[in-house]
């Protein structure tokens, strides 16, 4: 916004003055038909492009101001509720979860506190009984939320069971979704379906939508570039990938008020992955990097970020150009910059894909970028919490009315929930037990056959040599 008043009082700040003046003064108290008709002066000026771009980004600001809760106040008091507080707070956290969420479908328009429950209750998930600590600030509800979609026990639930469903062609069943809930590595799916809840965000803007977000499916195809740049099929193929996500699985479509466009990657490395984000930022000519790992080989790692880079912006420059979109720049020439913060410590975890959708919501384009909650691993379960919480009530999830009722009728249900799993576990583990003495036992009459067969041929050998000793020539001088 400073940009855009600074180019106005550059160009035309005097004639804008004189209008606001005037509307003010013969305007202010009287009824419209008070108002005098603009001059012709004053609509040459309003009719001119650029103005009427400005002036609509101050309105589209104006109205996203307006929308939070105490208007200007949070914009203006750095300790307002809207902004994460320096110092950690769980509540603060989801807060900041909520209001970053807030607009069309994403966002969550129920009143919570219809779905209280004041009572103590027993955490079911192993998540929220290694966690639950953490969370005793939240809403109770959120707590049974996270509670009971993070339940990873097949004896007991349906892990086929929608969680989260936008439509038949996108949802994610309870098996990958308790991912989210867990010390787990990140389901891919649930990275997916944040990228969709952050595309509704953007078309609830009152203005144009700035952002765009791709999910992270294009990856395989995207690796299979990388090994081999030459190949036009793979092109081809990711192409087709990102149309088709913009136009089966999204309402926003990129066009030219797109300022970022976002993109996770999952680099696979055997049975394992890890999640990184490019964001490509149209407005600063500049690709982006968040990776919370640091590596060892720093030359190696940086050249592999960069040759990825640049694939990604040769294929988003042949997307535009697919799509008929038009942008003086060429992105191709942007340089890649690796974001820092606290929350990079260079470890290997298992957070890489909550670094990433936290990222891909509060991240706004910048070198340094921090974001408390992402500091230790402590404080990352919380954001998983509110990753959690947020899909499952979010208006855009289809299913949220059943999964509501669920979580109300489980409420008498806990305790015998709890003492079931605990049953079947005990079981499976007996089981695993046997299982495991069978297999020792196995591996040593394996081992006590082998010895046997090792030493019959060994008396056998021994047996041949008696028969046919070998004579030494030790001491002896030839004849």
């Amino acid at each position: 916004m400073k940009r855009d008043l600074q180019v106005v009082v550059d160009c035309h700040i005097e004639e804008i003055k004189d209008l606001i003046q005037k509307k003010v003064q013969n305007g202010l108290g009287g009824s419209s038909s008070n108002i005098p008709e603009p001059s012709q002066s004053e609509m040459e000026m309003l009719s001119n492009p650029s103005i009427q771009k400005y002036l609509d980004e101050m309105v589209c600001i104006a109205k996203l101001v307006k929308d939070l809760p105490k208007g200007w106040d949070d914009v203006s008091n750095p300790s307002s509720s809207f902004f994460v507080k320096p110092t950690f707070n769980e509540e603060n956290c989801w807060k900041a979860f909520q209001y970053a969420l807030g607009n069309g479908p994403s966002k969550c328009s129920l009143r919570l506190d219809d779905y209280g429950w004041d009572e103590d209750f027993l955490y079911v998930s192993d998540f929220m009984q290694n966690n639950g600590l953490l969370m005793t600030n939240f809403p109770k509800i959120i707590q049974e939320v996270v509670d009971y979609c993070s339940i990873n026990e097949s004896t007991c639930f349906n892990m086929m069971e929608e969680i989260v469903k936008i439509s038949d062609l996108f949802f994610v069943p309870r098996d990958e979704f308790c991912t989210v809930g867990s010390e787990l590595e990140t389901y891919e799916s649930i990275v997916d379906i944040w990228a969709l809840l952050l595309n509704f965000n953007q078309k609830g803007l009152s203005c144009n939508p700035k952002k765009f977000f791709f999910g992270s499916s294009h990856s395989d195809i995207l690796m299979k570039i990388y090994n081999d740049e030459q190949n036009l099929k793979f092109q081809d193929d990711l192409i087709n990938c990102w149309k088709q996500n913009i136009s089966v699985h999204n309402e926003v479509v990129i066009n030219e008020t797109i300022e970022m466009v976002f993109i996770p990657v999952l680099i696979r490395d055997g049975s394992s992955g890890h999640f990184v984000l490019y964001v490509v930022d149209l407005n600063k000519h500049t690709i982006y990097y968040l990776d919370n790992k640091v590596f060892v080989n720093v030359a190696c790692y940086k050249e592999k970020i960069k040759r990825i880079s640049s694939i990604l912006a040769d294929q988003l420059s042949s997307l535009f150009e697919n799509l008929n979109l038009v942008f003086d720049i060429d992105i191709g020439l942007f340089p890649t910059k690796e974001v820092k913060g606290d929350w990079k410590k260079g470890a290997t975890d298992l957070d890489c894909a909550v670094y990433v959708m936290v990222h891909m919501l509060f991240f706004y384009g910048s070198e340094h970028f921090n974001f408390e909650p992402l500091n230790d691993e402590k404080r990352r379960k919380v954001c998983r919490s509110c990753i959690c919480g947020r899909l499952v009530l979010s208006d855009m999830n289809k299913v949220r009315p059943e999964i509501l009722d669920k979580i109300i009728s489980f409420r008498d249900k806990r305790l015998s929930a709890l003492e079931e799993i605990f049953v079947n576990r005990s079981k499976r583990e007996e089981a695993q037990k046997i299982e495991e003495e069978k297999r020792r036992k196995a591996l040593e009459d394996l081992k006590g056959k082998e010895a046997q067969s090792f030493a019959k041929e060994g008396g056998e050998q021994q047996g041949e040599d008696g028969k046919n000793p070998r004579r030494s020539t030790r001491g002896k001088t030839k004849k």
